[in-house]
């Protein structure tokens, strides 16, 4: 039997629906890119992933309906409402790892700075929803490496059920 190269594509995309693969999301900031700009890139598990803002010097350190949770940077780590959530993101590089853990907020935003006086945008703000890890990476690879990253949240109400990030399986009733 011979398949049409769309239905070779539609099994294809139902065995990855099936496998419970999950696909990551990409988001850069500026979006669109502008030629010889900056450019900060953000890769979560979380289809989400937006580009919030980004803009020249210092990151504005507020953002509308967020709490400030955390900054890490190197010699001074900076806390906010929840101090110490963030883990070293790669200070001084051009890409890496990020991550935190923490409970109680939700809708998370991260900023990653850099240098300034080089090239635009200095920082970058990614909506990245529910998750708490993901990569980013900075381009092109001149001079002006990550300064900081900070974190935002929003705060959970008591019982928000959209807030419950636990892993714990529960087990069935029993019979």
């Amino acid at each position: 039997m011979k398949l049409s190269k769309s239905a070779l594509i539609g099994t294809a995309a139902a065995g990855l629906l099936w496998s419970g693969l999950t696909l990551a999301g990409t988001a850069s900031c500026p979006d669109p890119a502008v030629p010889g700009s900056r450019v900060f890139t953000v890769t979560t598990v979380s289809t989400t992933v937006s580009c919030l803002a980004s803009g020249i010097g210092n990151d504005p350190g507020a953002f509308a309906s967020f709490v400030f949770l955390d900054k890490f940077e190197i010699p001074d780590d900076n806390g906010g409402a929840v101090d110490d959530a963030l883990s070293d993101p790669g200070i001084g590089l051009f890409g890496g790892n990020f991550s935190f853990n923490l409970v109680g907020y939700k809708d998370f935003v991260v900023v990653f700075k850099s240098g300034t006086a080089e090239l635009d945008p200095d920082w970058a703000a990614f909506k990245i929803g529910n998750t708490n890890s993901g990569t980013w990476s900075i381009v092109p690879r001149t001079g002006q490496s990550l300064s900081h990253m900070s974190l935002y949240g929003v705060k959970c109400a008591d019982g928000d059920k959209s807030c419950d990030f636990s892993s714990e399986v529960p087990l069935p009733a029993a019979a």
